[in-house]
């Protein structure tokens, strides 16, 4: 045997002439039986249709391997893993306490579960861990089945039967193999690495679970089997926590997967209050991949996670050197991707390519545009996407219903892909074709009127973003357009600063007076109004006008009027704002534009509101609100509730205005300055109808939010507010109305949305909104409470003495309390009021 394998000859060629399977051949004469095992199999009759059955029960009943009696080694051998049995498990598995409590409960109830994910995701992970917690409740016995070295399909069902079997091979089918295995007894095999012998799997799994009414599989794959019976279980990356420092940063799952695999190679690595800002980037820029994330923290004896922030655009090449005992595709991430990228054929390999310049998700149409010249229909290019999603390439939006995404790491491998191939001009040149459509049709208003643009632009930003880069760095003429329809979202969004430094610097480089020049124009002075530099975003308006002018573009002029009209009006000039205003509702009577014509009767309802004349507004605002579809067009729409709700203050009709508020602040807008002035509305209502500190910590919230984005509102609404929240503060006394104030400033945007439409606190911070202590007041004192000192408590809560200390006397103010006891005999009460 040994001189024929040195000759060259084949595990193949052996089996052929030996007359058995050549993976018995191999593994028998490599497990130090060689040839004696050889001849026994030669010598052993050749099991028929006749005598497999007595076979069976003739080798069960000599011993032969079940799953829970694995053969034996040689007397004096050492002790060696046998096939069948799961790996051992050396490192500690971190962040996925969630899914093993799912996990679990869903193996009791189902016979076939089947773990699906990316590559790295952590798929054998976990179910080793399921394993180790489950075992013993299976009495037949569990056997492990790696897939992953199976080169060929028709190898499945041997490779199960020999894991079954403890290393042996069956005298009959596979089926019968296990059915003999488990006998009466619950059993579960496990099937690691399913993705690229899929159909094999599947065509063994089902005929064995019908055969066996006691056995369990558990797969792992990147894609389901798609069987009858299957549960499929999405492992999903580890939460990245969001934006914050110190105990924000360091809460994610995947944070403290980083610290820990540093801490292998690094055991002297400490995760500072800095450090675990850049750490958290670091691993969202790795999309919670526990791979990528693993490798990355290797890197840590070489590179300072800032040094790994700084190359993540070189992940690709950086994320090497996995455990030597890891598989190939797990040494680094690019051979992860790889082994998910050539298993696709070629058409689905077109397609991931085309996607991977999408930052943002995308939605079939335009990935049809991206795909082009492909010669893929509609349905195709559905099937292709699904396909995509179903081997864990992409991944479904769950909130947008029909739109995708890439994982960045996947990105970063396919758009190497893509030039390979040399497609990356053809693909870039139509995504900057499409995005430029879009924008025309957005703020030319030239699409179909029922067709939500906001929305869209909304949920195509980043790649939208993206093009903008691209022409930009091309030196395209369409950059302006593209730019003014970003700036536009951007303005909507709250984040105004942005917005007029990106068409500050695009104007700068394409001088020429064209229309996208006009649109990027209009969008910066709507920009600097919104941060009230009202003098400045005069000229850009002006100009827009003139291009207008000029090209005799009606809708074009409507857009340059409105930017020069909300100028005028924020410059306190009301007669000249009425007049252009004016001008825009005749203009667009003579043009098929109800949106456009109701968003423009709301503006000049809103202008009428600032200098009094209520009644007239009405009028306008009835009309508007004749003109627009509760289905589409939600800002338009929740912009003329907030003004109609405007006119119901002035006539003291609090409980409308609350509903007409309420209404607008509900609609699905993206439109960040409507929800502040909704925010506010509310607040209104509420000092000026008997509920003086939910008024406070309402318009406490929307202060914050403002101060922040640098968004100032209209002079006119801003007296009015401010005029009630000082009768508000003058109704309360000094403590709750300073109490309130804080309350609200702590709430963040969703937050206060759910506090102002539903009255729900958030848990965690005060049990109460009439609380006259904020969150972190509450746990100092608690903690107090415990009899901690301020050294303890700033050890506690990772803040300094000093601050402890600040936070202690705050209590005692706000709750007029003289001493540290005093503190402690109100805990105590409250906590006991609690419980009541």
């Amino acid at each position: 045997m040994a001189r024929a394998r040195q000759r060259g000859a084949s595990w193949r060629q052996l089996a052929v002439t030996l007359d058995m399977p050549a993976m018995t051949l191999h593994r028998q004469f490599n497990s130090g039986h060689g040839v004696f095992a050889i001849g026994q199999h030669r010598g052993g009759p050749a099991p028929t249709e006749t005598n497999t059955e007595t076979g069976d029960r003739q080798a069960n009943a000599a011993g032969q391997p079940t799953f829970a009696d694995a053969p034996a080694t040689s007397p004096g051998a050492p002790p060696r893993q046998q096939d069948g049995d799961p790996p051992a498990v050396l490192d500690q598995l971190v962040g996925r306490e969630r899914e093993l409590a799912d996990l679990r409960p869903l193996l009791a109830k189902n016979r076939l579960i089947t773990l699906t994910g990316p590559g790295g995701v952590g798929k054998t992970r976990l179910a080793l861990e399921c394993l180790a917690k489950i075992r013993a409740s299976y009495g037949g016995g569990v056997r492990w089945v790696n897939l992953a070295p199976l080169s060929d399909g028709s190898l499945v069902a041997p490779t199960v039967a020999s894991a079954v079997l403890g290393g042996s091979m069956p005298n009959g089918s596979v089926e019968d193999a296990v059915a003999d295995g488990c006998g009466s007894r619950s059993a579960l095999i496990v099937l690691d690495n399913c993705e690229h012998v899929i159909e094999s799997c599947a065509e063994l799994v089902e005929p064995l679970l019908e055969r066996c009414p006691r056995l369990s599989v558990l797969a792992t794959s990147r894609e389901a089997l798609q069987i009858t019976g299957e549960t499929v279980f999405p492992v999903t990356p580890l939460p990245v926590p969001g934006s914050g420092r110190g105990t924000v940063a360091r809460s994610g799952a995947a944070v403290q997967l980083f610290v820990h695999r540093a801490r292998s190679v690094q055991p002297s690595f400490t995760l500072t209050d800095t450090m675990a800002e850049t750490v958290a980037t670091v691993c969202m820029r790795l999309d919670g991949i526990p791979l990528a994330i693993e490798l990355a923290a290797r890197q840590t004896a070489f590179l300072s996670p800032t040094r790994l922030l700084e190359d993540a655009d070189r992940r690709l090449d950086l994320l090497v050197g996995g455990l030597r005992t890891a598989p190939h595709r797990h040494q680094s991430l690019r051979s992860a991707i790889s082994w998910s990228y050539d298993l696709l054929d070629a058409e689905q390999q077109q397609v991931f390519r085309r996607m991977s310049v999408l930052p943002g998700g995308f939605e079939e149409p335009l990935a049809t545009a991206l795909c082009a010249g492909l010669g893929l229909s509609g349905h195709r290019m559905w099937t292709l996407l699904t396909a995509l999603a179903d081997k864990s390439l992409l991944v479904s939006d769950q909130v947008a219903t029909g739109r995708f995404r890439m994982l960045e790491s996947l990105r970063v491998f396919g758009r190497e892909c893509l030039e390979a191939a040399d497609e990356s001009e053809e693909v870039h040149e139509r995504l900057l074709a499409w995005m430029a459509d879009f924008s025309e049709r957005l703020l030319l208003w030239t699409s179909n009127p029922a067709v939500d643009l906001a929305g869209q632009l909304d949920r195509e930003r980043h790649n939208l973003h993206y093009a903008v880069t691209t022409a930009e760095r091309l030196g395209d003429p369409r950059t302006p357009l593209l730019g003014a329809a970003l700036t536009s979202c951007w303005n909507r969004r709250g984040v105004p600063r942005q917005a007029e430094r990106l068409a500050e610097r695009l104007l700068a480089a394409h001088a020429s007076p064209s229309v996208g020049r006009a649109c990027l124009s209009t969008t910066l002075s709507d920009a600097l109004c919104r941060r009230g530099h009202h003098a400045d975003a005069v000229a850009p308006a002006e100009e827009a006008l003139g291009i207008a002018q000029t090209r005799e573009h009606p809708t074009l002029i409507v857009r340059a009027l409105g930017a020069l009209s909300r100028v005028r009006s924020c410059l306190g000039e009301h007669d000249v704002a009425l007049e252009i205003y004016q001008r825009q509702v005749e203009l667009l009577r003579t043009l098929e534009q109800p949106t456009l014509l109701a968003m423009i009767l709301n503006r000049l309802a809103w202008k009428l509101l600032m200098i009094g004349r209520a009644d007239e507004a009405t009028g306008h605002i009835e009309e508007a609100l004749s003109l627009l579809d509760s289905d589409n067009a939600l800002e338009a729409l929740s912009a003329t509730l907030h003004t109609a709700a405007g006119v119901s203050i002035t006539r003291q009709r609090f409980e409308e205005a609350a509903q007409y508020f309420t209404m607008a602040l509900t609609m699905q807008s993206v439109d960040a300055e409507g929800k502040l002035y909704n925010l506010e509305g509310l607040a209104l209502v509420a000092m000026t109808d008997g509920q003086p500190e939910r008024g406070l910590r309402l318009l406490s919230t929307a202060k914050t939010i403002r101060e922040k984005s640098h968004l100032v509102a209209d002079a006119w609404w801003n007296d009015m507010v401010q005029t009630a929240a000082e009768r508000a503060r003058q109704d309360l006394p000094p403590a709750r109305a300073a109490a309130a104030l804080a309350d609200g400033a702590e709430l963040s945007h969703d937050e206060v949305i759910r506090y102002a439409l539903h009255n729900a606190w958030p848990p965690g911070r005060c049990d109460h909104p009439d609380s006259v202590l904020t969150s972190r007041q509450w746990q100092v004192a608690e903690l107090v409470a415990q009899g901690l000192t301020n050294q303890q408590i700033a050890a506690r809560l990772h803040i300094s003495p000093r601050t402890a200390a600040s936070h202690l006397e705050a209590v005692k103010i706000r709750l007029n309390l003289q001493t540290r006891a005093h503190v402690v005999t109100w805990v105590a009460a409250t906590e006991h009021t609690r419980k009541e």
